[in-house]
């Protein structure tokens, strides 16, 4: 949660680093990047929904495995 939270308040730094730096790496359409002079400048904002979908699946699978922890001690 903490890396998507940095994405956030980053507006996807490390992701467009990733991107910049890696150019294998960038997704094959274009449509949501906002590309100036060959670098990436921008990723759309719903680029984001994924990451935040597979981060709340694996939170409540965290939270399960919390909870049984606790009920034991």
């Amino acid at each position: 949660m903490a890396f998507i939270l940095v994405e956030l308040a980053t507006q996807d730094l490390p992701l467009r680093l990733l991107y910049n730096d890696l150019p294998i790496t960038r997704p094959d359409g274009t449509k949501r990047l906002v590309i100036h002079d060959v670098q990436i400048v921008k990723i759309a904002a719903n680029a984001l929904n994924r990451n935040v979908a597979v981060m709340l699946l694996m939170l409540w699978s965290a939270l399960l495995c919390l909870s049984r922890f606790r009920r034991k001690h």
